[in-house]
């Protein structure tokens, strides 16, 4: 518990946070918008999941990319 408590103070006195906060927010409504969007998405959470994957180069969203709309894409190199 209190190492939580360091970073916490760590991250508010070095403004993180808010990059931290603003960086979920935008992964947040970019899994939204790729929800919105691509038709093959059935679900928020696989959208979010393509996201996560997509971002952490993870290689797990291993679909084919070249079938999905341009808007997708764009939004995915946007990431």
């Amino acid at each position: 518990m209190k190492k939580l408590r360091i970073l916490r103070m760590v991250l508010h006195k070095t403004k993180a946070d808010r990059l931290v906060l603003g960086f979920v927010v935008f992964l947040l409504v970019v899994s939204g918008i790729l929800w919105a969007v691509e038709p093959g998405m059935t679900t928020y959470r696989e959208a979010l999941w393509y996201c996560y994957a997509i971002i952490s180069t993870s290689g797990f969203a291993t679909a084919d990319f070249a079938v999905w709309p341009t808007f997708s894409c764009v939004i995915l190199v946007l990431l």
